[in-house]
């Protein structure tokens, strides 16, 4: 890892970095999704390769230049049917974000295209994917729905997240969002406080796991510290997200210390130190490469540390609680179909019980001595 963060802060010196450390670092920055910025900034250092790794990064420049052309024309292409259809949408990180504030589109991998309308369009702008020959994939979420047309997928949004775990208030972006274009077509925009705020929950919900989480966030503070200036205050309605903000420059921080903390935050003494810690602690998983991937009890650990304040605390718990009961995945499923049941009401039911085996799984296999 540490290779992939020198070259990514442009701190790479004159090491003498053996061919297994650059091919390892290749696959590591590939598997943290910032391969093509990785190589961006390796070229710019005018770094001498190992034969057999130059011709692994030209091969991955070559690729990424690609992905790029494509996802730039299937956002392009969307973007125009929904100007047709009268349908105001926000292009959510992908392409947009790559060309705005990376520096061009073939330096942010993308895998799907995350597309923001307003509620009450939701239901029109699902038919307008169906028409153009998408289909729905999976079961929708609880403010989203898949969409699959060949290898193109959709995420069709009509909020950010569940109010009940972050309240990011999108109407309230809605109103201040501005119109933009993207190679030509009308597209809409957050303002810069309420992007990096979807940025900064974005990486809180996937606890961190990956570095690309973090550079979005350093690169958009960059980019609007120069754009709109360097210090930024919460909209009022956003208070309740000082936490969620406080971690995610803190993670910011720990990759790159010179980035402008950007956000004025008015946060308590104990907060901040609570979200130094946590931030630490999630900074150590992501350098020793094991961010837990599951969605089960660390979820629920995080949010509560996330929830500092005493009397706002018991009542967060119970919702959050909640939140963890009523959800169903692929493992709730096959965890009820191992016991011969196969209605989703039963999967749901035996949820509670399935997270609570899989935890005591872990804390025992942790509390095991080595070699046993």
């Amino acid at each position: 890892m540490q290779c992939v963060l020198d070259v990514l802060r442009d701190q790479l010196g004159s090491r003498e970095i053996p061919e297994e450390e650059w091919l390892a670092a290749l696959t590591l920055a590939a598997e943290e999704q910032v391969l093509p910025l990785f190589l961006s900034r390796l070229e710019k250092a005018n770094t001498r390769l190992p034969p057999i790794v130059q011709t692994s990064v030209e091969e991955a420049r070559h690729d990424a230049v690609v992905a790029g052309f494509f996802w730039k024309s299937e956002l392009k292409n969307l973007l125009h049917e929904f100007n047709k259809a009268q349908i105001p949408v926000i292009p959510l990180k992908g392409p947009n974000l790559a060309q705005r504030v990376y520096g061009g589109i073939a330096l942010r991998p993308s895998r799907d295209l995350d597309l923001l309308v307003q509620l009450d369009k939701f239901a029109r702008a699902e038919a307008l994917l169906a028409q153009l020959g998408f289909a729905r994939s999976g079961r929708p979420g609880m403010y989203d729905t898949s969409w699959l047309r060949g290898t193109v997928k959709v995420e069709l949004h009509f909020d950010v997240s569940d109010p009940l775990e972050f309240d990011f208030d999108t109407p309230g972006a809605w109103r201040l969002a501005h119109q933009e274009s993207f190679e030509g077509e009308s597209s809409w925009q957050m303002t810069a406080q309420d992007e990096l705020l979807f940025l900064y929950l974005h990486g809180v919900r996937h606890q961190f796991e990956r570095l690309s989480h973090i550079v979005d966030i350093s690169l958009a503070a960059q980019y609007w510290a120069e754009k709109v200036g360097p210090e930024l205050h919460f909209r009022p309605e956003a208070n309740e997200l000082t936490t969620l903000a406080l971690l995610g420059r803190a993670m910011v921080q720990r990759f790159n210390p010179a980035v402008p903390p950007v956000f004025r935050i008015a946060s308590t003494v104990k907060q901040q130190k609570s979200m130094e810690l946590l931030a630490d602690e999630l900074w150590e998983k992501l350098l020793a490469h094991s961010a837990s991937k599951s969605r089960g009890w660390f979820v629920l650990r995080l949010y509560l540390r996330m929830e500092v304040r005493p009397l706002h605390k018991v009542s967060r718990q119970i919702v959050h609680l909640w939140i963890m009961t009523k959800r169903i995945t692929e493992s709730d499923i096959a965890f009820a179909a191992s016991l011969g049941l196969e209605r989703n009401w039963q999967a749901r039911l035996l949820r509670p019980l399935r997270i609570f085996l899989t935890y005591r799984r872990k804390t025992t296999q942790v509390a095991q001595p080595p070699g046993k």
